[in-house]
């Protein structure tokens, strides 16, 4: 089948708002594929979805179609989603597998769900080696299904690069003297941060900062982080969203970017923050390993190697050595993760599904 008549639905779709997806249709449509997208909908939406005579019907996080705030709406969107599942024309379907499972699941029927899920795609997208490795032996079913792995795909093109690292500093109120550690993004318990707190008050350098950015997922999750973040006016707390305008600020401040992780499949932080050529520190956990390049970080292992003493020494290296980290960074993810390799990936991927 001819690119160009090749019709891809990806659902549910978040809009603008979630960068992937928006860059996914965006890098197909330039690829010649037809691509439509179908929102995020509480009745039956992948039998609706398929018959809009797509080809293929492509799914990120299918959370969404099952998960309810209390005990009876998880039920009853439990019904519905296998009701949806049965109903549906048989469109193949293809799911991209970000997490082993919802980061803050509200449903108790998610297992079922997956399962359920898992026997009726057609194919499966990995975003690393390290997580198939992991998700197959969660849900071994997923080993009979055709599958591919393709990197995340970057956010070099997305988010505004212009703002100068004096001219970012200026701005947080951060002096050219002084080292940056970062952690941005959405403030969850799963992320480490807290440990993070607690490793960077042990240390005693009169220029170290430590910034955090984002938005908590709760009231209550944001008041744990003021309260282990206070009485060390080294530690500069913003706790609200971020636009993406200035998310440049705070890379471009950023000697490095700290992800300490308790556990994570994918990270698309760390993406993220190669985009803006930030050397990261992380553990070596999921496919960190994968993603960040030798030379463009610290990576350690968290039984044998406490975080406190990696950070330590990103604060002992100097100016060059993060710069040629971060382009390290930057030029694995403008290789690798480029969009038009995601693109010709999938594209030959659905094809060889729809034969």
């Amino acid at each position: 089948m001819r690119n160009d008549k090749l019709r891809v639905c990806i659902l549910p779709f978040g809009g603008k708002e979630n960068p992937y997806q928006e860059l996914t249709r965006q890098a197909l449509l330039d690829k010649g594929l037809s691509v439509s997208t179908y929102p995020k909908s509480n009745f039956l939406p992948l039998l609706r979805a398929s018959r809009s005579n797509c080809d293929i019907l492509h799914l990120d996080w299918a959370h969404s179609f099952y998960s309810g705030s209390n005990y009876h709406r998880a039920l009853l969107k439990w019904l519905l989603y296998r009701l949806d599942l049965n109903l549906r024309k048989k469109t193949p379907i293809v799911w991209t597998l970000h997490n082993e499972r919802s980061h803050n699941p509200l449903s108790p029927f998610e297992d079922k769900a997956i399962e359920k899920l898992i026997e009726n795609v057609s194919g499966v997208v990995y975003l690393s080696e390290s997580s198939k490795s992991n998700l197959t032996k969660s849900w071994p079913l997923l080993k009979s299904k055709p599958n591919v792995t393709i990197p995340h795909g970057n956010y070099i093109d997305w988010y505004p690069n212009t703002t100068a690292r004096d001219t970012a500093r200026t701005f947080l109120g951060i002096s050219a003297r002084q080292k940056v550690a970062l952690f941005i993004g959405r403030i969850q318990p799963y992320k480490g941060i807290e440990e993070l707190i607690v490793s960077f008050k042990s240390l005693h350098g009169d220029d170290y900062v430590l910034v955090i950015a984002g938005n908590p997922t709760t009231q209550e999750y944001q008041t744990s982080i003021l309260e282990s973040a206070k009485n060390d006016p080294r530690i500069k707390t913003i706790l609200t969203f971020i636009p993406e305008e200035d998310l440049q600020l705070y890379f471009n401040a950023a000697d490095f970017c700290v992800l300490p992780f308790k556990k994570i499949l994918n990270s698309g932080s760390a993406v993220l923050s190669m985009s803006f050529s930030t050397p990261i520190i992380a553990p070596r956990v999921g496919s960190l390993a994968e993603t960040i390049p030798t030379k463009g970080g610290i990576l350690y292992n968290p039984t044998t190697s406490k975080l406190k003493d990696n950070l330590e020494i990103g604060f002992n290296m100097s100016h060059e050595q993060t710069a040629q980290m971060g382009k390290a960074c930057f030029n694995k993810v403008d290789s690798d993760h480029g969009w038009a390799v995601v693109s010709e990936r999938l594209a030959s991927f659905y094809k060889s599904l729809v034969r």
